[in-house]
């Protein structure tokens, strides 16, 4: 089978990516927008698990990494956090951590496969380590041999057709469509869907209706008092920040502890 985008035969196939973030980042959504519009597959966990660490293989081992490129998502830390804690008071998988929010934010972070009863944990300090050290390792593939591709959930949120074809020309993949105007967008809240299990491009969607306007209005921030600010500032990786191109908010932080 071609893996490739076209093959010797004219026809276009899907391409394989690997697709890596953190719970509530934003990857079944940028999973959606890519798929509807161009010819490709998003893999969650190729590597192991989507919501995990890349891993390290080393020279001698039996594994070997997967001959495919990656992109992950992120989302700027105060709105991760907040969603983070959302997920977790609505849904409880995943996640161990203290249920009331001034707790889970300074307490330890744990997180684990729900679905196998004795799954394996990474533990963070708190929620802004578990930010820091995932996206960090995220990040460390943009340096690699392999094409690794970022995306900020928020850009594909404000624009999502100019930031898809970003991604689909570091990626080299071939639209779906003929013309802008016939780009899609989900209105709907995307599902939580395992690899394949859509069988259409409506099977994406929930029938909840999506608002964009809590991250397009930066609503996020009436949850965090001057203490909470303080304390994910305090503890952010500002070198990871700005690889990641989250200065300008940052900055508009500073300014509301002014």
């Amino acid at each position: 089978m071609c893996s490739d985008a076209k093959c010797n035969d004219g026809a276009v196939h899907a391409k394989d990516i690997a697709l890596f973030g953190i719970f509530r980042s934003g990857t079944n959504f940028t999973r959606t927008v890519l798929e509807w519009n161009y010819h490709c597959r998003l893999i969650y966990n190729m590597y192991g698990w989507k919501h995990g660490f890349y891993p390290i293989i080393v020279t001698r081992s039996t594994l070997r990494y997967p001959s495919v490129n990656t992109l992950f998502v992120t989302k700027n830390p105060f709105s991760s956090i907040f969603s983070l804690f959302k997920y977790f008071r609505l849904n409880g998988k995943n996640i161990i951590a203290a249920t009331e929010w001034k707790h889970f934010l300074r307490q330890r972070f744990i997180i684990h496969d729900s679905f196998q009863p004795h799954s394996p944990q990474y533990r963070f300090s708190n929620v802004v380590e578990f930010w820091n050290n995932l996206n960090w390792n995220y990040a460390s593939l943009l340096d690699s041999k392999i094409t690794s591709v970022h995306v900020r959930y928020e850009d594909l949120l404000e624009n999502p057709a100019a930031t898809a074809e970003g991604i689909a020309e570091r990626l080299e993949l071939q639209p779906r469509f003929s013309s802008l105007d016939e780009f899609r967008v989900p209105t709907e809240v995307t599902m939580r869907m395992s690899d394949r299990k859509n069988r259409s491009f409506e099977d994406y969607l929930t029938d909840i209706p999506f608002d964009k306007t809590a991250y397009s209005g930066k609503l996020y921030y009436r949850y965090f008092d001057i203490s909470d600010i303080h304390f994910i500032m305090d503890n952010l990786d500002m070198e990871l920040i700005r690889k990641l191109g989250y200065d300008t908010e940052i900055s508009r932080v500073r300014q509301m502890l002014k």
